[in-house]
């Protein structure tokens, strides 16, 4: 716990959001308005699936639909890791009309990359391949996969078209109008899943489209919300980064965001080698269900520590900031397992049978740090961006997934319940991974700090 008492020496850059969030006035009251909205934005884009979950799970099949269509979700999402690190490029080379245009270039480019591969990773036998040899999934869950996964393809594209407006919103620290975006994303969600049931539309192709329709109004408002901020952004006083320096600044952070996506499936492919693993899949997958998006929401702190860094004289506060709202997105889930919430969301809504929710407890439970270790590790991560380390980035990133890869196969060998092990690898790997960015970050700003050094010694020599 060292990281959360050591110092830093900030860099001063113009004031990119809005009110008093002044050098070293940030207060623990800013620090939560700014984050609550985007840890409703990003928790979103996961709870969402399993509020369309319901019209999955009524499908032929039932709650194996669930798994199938969480089985496509991890695919689109481990091909949209081409360009994760994109919002967070438009941050840093993006705050000027210039060095906007352009990175909307870039945003674009790596739409069609994309797109073209998940195009081409829907060719049946291709896709046969991936998912019946590679992950070795049972045919139940195969078959509602490869379906829902086909009409992935029309809400990938949406969610790069949502990236400059949500750049711009942060840019200028309107994340509640981002998050009031993304709240009448959840709101219509839940509007169309009793309207598709009642409709007969059920299975996970129609859970699917369900999201499309919600995403696409986020999107129209992220636009309008975005507009009079895009035309604030001041022009650039020289020459915008080339778009060059922007692919090269994002492909190491989308390389280390694939290396966590990439762990996603290998926790699948470790959960079903363990003993039983059509109960451990389906127990783990309505568990991530809420402990997922609360994960997604405490990754945000990245983007609190990118955007107040450099109006903070101490780290200090931040670090705090960071553990609290690890410990806050990590007990949300919790409340769930309490019996009239379980009954209503698992039961009800998502037609667990009874005799699995003692699985589904047991995994709740193991993923209890998930969201604390992935705080600590998102304010390290949006450390490095704000030094412009992405390396540092990439070197975390690939710690994690080395060290989850490790945990699942020790758990297979140890015979380790599959529903348990998700939790552990995700705790082991977000601490090395936390603890390498920190040498990284350091050993960044010795070095920079060397040259400085011996110039004034040389100067004192002469």
């Amino acid at each position: 716990m060292a990281w959360l008492f050591e110092g830093m020496e900030t860099r001063g850059i113009h004031k990119r959001i809005s009110g008093d969030a002044s050098a070293g006035q940030v207060s623990y009251g800013h620090l939560f308005r700014f984050f609550i909205p985007l840890a409703i934005q990003a928790a979103s884009q996961s709870f969402t699936y399993p509020l369309v979950a319901a019209i999955a799970s009524h499908g032929a099949g039932g709650p194996v639909n669930l798994a199938g269509m969480d089985q496509a979700m991890i695919m689109m999402s481990m091909l949209g890791m081409l360009g994760a690190g994109l919002v967070t490029t438009g941050m840093v080379h993006g705050v000027t009309r210039e060095g906007f245009a352009r990175f909307r270039q870039v945003n674009w480019a790596f739409t069609g990359i994309v797109l073209a591969m998940m195009a081409v990773l829907s060719i049946p036998p291709l896709a046969h391949f991936w998912l019946g040899r590679i992950l070795g999934l049972p045919a139940s869950i195969e078959h509602p996969a490869y379906r829902a996964f086909v009409v992935s393809l029309l809400l990938q594209p949406l969610f790069f078209l949502r990236n400059p407006y949500q750049v711009c919103l942060y840019i200028y620290g309107a994340t509640s109008l981002a998050g009031t975006a993304t709240i009448t994303r959840i709101v219509g969600t839940l509007l169309l899943v009793p309207v598709f049931i009642c409709a007969g539309l059920v299975g996970p192709g129609w859970a699917v489209v369900a999201q499309i329709v919600a995403v696409s109004f986020e999107v129209l408002l992220s636009w309008y919300f975005a507009r009079p901020y895009i035309r604030k952004l001041p022009h650039a006083s020289g020459e915008p980064s080339p778009v060059k320096e922007m692919i090269a600044f994002t492909l190491p952070l989308s390389a280390g965001a694939f290396f966590l996506n990439v762990a996603g499936v290998m926790i699948c492919w470790g959960i079903v080698r363990t003993p039983h693993p059509e109960h451990m899949l389906v127990a783990y997958y309505l568990a991530a269900g809420l402990a997922g998006p609360a994960a997604v929401a405490a990754s945000r702190v990245q983007t609190v520590a990118l955007t107040m860094l450099p109006h903070m004289s101490s780290e200090r506060r931040l670090k705090i900031f960071s553990l609290l709202a690890g410990l806050l997105m990590g007990g949300v889930p919790l409340l769930f397992l309490l019996p009239g919430l379980a009954d209503i969301y698992y039961n009800t809504l998502q037609h667990c049978p009874p005799a699995l929710m003692p699985l589904v407890r047991l995994s709740a439970l193991a993923l209890l740090l998930h969201p604390l270790t992935l705080a600590m590790r998102g304010y390290l991560e949006g450390k490095a961006a704000y030094l412009k380390q992405p390396f540092s980035i990439l070197a975390g990133h690939a710690v994690y997934f080395v060290t989850l890869t490790s945990l699942v196969l020790i758990c297979i060998a140890l015979r380790i319940p599959g529903n348990l092990l998700p939790g552990l690898s995700f705790f082991a790997a977000n601490l090395a991974a936390a603890l390498t960015m920190q040498c990284f970050i350091a050993r960044g700003q010795a070095s920079q700090r060397e040259p400085v050094t011996t110039s004034v010694m040389e100067s004192e020599a002469v």
